[in-house]
């Protein structure tokens, strides 16, 4: 082979190839390497991937969104090293807190495994930092890592979750939280070493002072309920009582979550009769589920203290008990077809189950 013949075959290397080979060996997603990928129109998609999947809280979605623009589009402050961005999510079980933590981890690191979730309901005791950051040399469990270092090994480039943090204690809040919030590092008692955790999001949700609320399930109530900006100053008040200030100031944002409304309630419904639907459909089965404009806020009265309580986990516990259960039943019994609910003529508001030909099952 001569020189010409050589020089032809040449491969020139860019940037987006060593950027793939970087995201390949470090699992830092390719976004975050090549400059200008994530630009103002990505932002954008970012938004209505969010908003496809959590509903009625736009302004908690428009709050992540713009403060990883502002963090990630100019350069960090000179001499300061913390997390991408610290936020309390707050309000109601069952509102989207987690869920946006999960999506945040899907959309924006690019895979659902870049979410590092810790249940702080478990690490009511003094001691429980072991579980956290592991034992140091000489302590029972030495060697075995904690359940938070073990995961920042694995993953340094995604959210790390901290779920009902105000069940932690204290201790862990001043040990492990406040370095992490502040410098964003992660002492590992196991090795000495401090994990870096300055690529990763931070979200801490809480519940605190939701039990205050004494408010009727939201959309179905018939009574005059609190307002919204009500509901919000009672649980920022919470926050502002129950959270030592060195916590609050570390964080970049507070974001409270508003009360399920009747419209994203019946959105939650109607996904859940889609997801239920492609479930079938993976297995073979031909349904399609059409449930009555009347039929729905009629089931969903039947839970209105659950829904107050638990949001969309009693929507889809529901959901699960009455459709899914029924649409088994049917389906054992080799029928297929229009699988339609609705609200019966008998004048009781009793639900009627019709399978495709209008024969009542």
């Amino acid at each position: 082979m001569d020189t010409a013949q050589r020089a032809d075959e040449r491969v020139v290397l860019k940037l987006e190839h060593i950027c793939e080979a970087l995201s390949a060996w470090t699992g830092i997603p390719i976004e975050r390497l090549v400059p200008g990928r994530l630009g103002g129109a990505d932002y954008g998609q970012l938004r209505q991937k969010l908003e496809e999947n959590i509903f009625g809280q736009p302004e908690a979605i428009a709050a992540a969104v713009s403060a990883l623009e502002r963090r990630l589009e100019l350069p960090e402050r000179p001499g300061v090293r913390r997390p991408l961005w610290n936020a309390l999510f707050a309000g109601p079980s069952g509102v989207g807190k987690t869920e946006l933590a999960r999506q945040l981890a899907t959309h924006f690191f690019g895979d659902p495994k870049n979410l590092i979730q810790i249940d702080c309901s478990e690490l009511d005791r003094e001691h429980h930092i072991d579980r956290l950051v592991g034992s140091p040399p000489g302590y029972v469990g030495h060697g075995q890592g904690g359940q938070l270092t073990n995961e920042l090994n694995r993953c340094r480039h995604g959210v790390l979750l901290l779920d009902e943090v105000e069940k932690a204690h204290p201790v862990i809040l001043t040990k492990v939280i406040l370095p992490l919030l502040g410098e964003g590092i992660v002492h590992d008692m196991n090795t000495g070493k401090m994990l870096d955790a300055s690529n990763m999001i931070v979200v801490l949700t809480s519940n605190c002072g939701t039990n205050r609320l004494q408010e009727p399930a939201v959309g179905f109530a018939t009574t005059e309920q609190p307002s919204e900006d009500a509901q919000e100053k009672a649980i920022r008040a919470a926050i502002a009582s129950h959270y030592p200030s060195a916590v609050l100031s570390r964080l970049d944002d507070v974001i409270v979550f508003a009360p399920l409304s009747e419209a994203s309630m019946l959105k939650i419904w109607r996904r859940e009769v889609e997801t239920l639907e492609h479930r079938l459909g993976q297995r073979g089965d031909e349904v399609r589920i059409e449930i009555d404009s009347k039929a729905e806020p009629l089931l969903l009265s039947h839970i209105r203290g659950s829904i107050r309580q638990e949001g969309a986990r009693a929507i889809q516990r529901l959901f699960d008990k009455i459709v899914t259960g029924y649409c088994l039943k049917v389906l054992s019994k080799g029928k297929s077809g229009q699988l339609k609910v609705l609200v019966g003529d008998s004048g009781n508001d009793a639900l009627q189950f019709r399978l495709a030909a209008g024969k009542s099952e």
